[in-house]
């Protein structure tokens, strides 16, 4: 039995790893930039009080996101 027949092949998984690294670093980058501008257009249109509240809701995203991408 070849015991090399059963690992598996980590150049592939790097390659594809190093291949979509740029497009999910620029996608996280644009969604922190969204809930920046979010948060500063909200805070102009409905106070400061509401946004703190408002505010607790970009982590349950994350994690829905996160969840999402598998």
């Amino acid at each position: 039995m070849n015991s090399t027949a059963s690992k598996p092949d980590g150049k592939f998984l790097s390659r594809l790893f190093f291949k979509v690294l740029p497009a999910q670093i620029f996608l996280l980058m644009l969604t922190g930039i969204n809930n920046m501008v979010d948060g500063l257009a909200g805070s102009n249109f409905i106070g400061a009080d509401a946004m703190s509240s408002i505010g607790l809701y970009p982590p349950f995203q994350m994690i829905w996101l996160a969840i999402g991408s598998g």
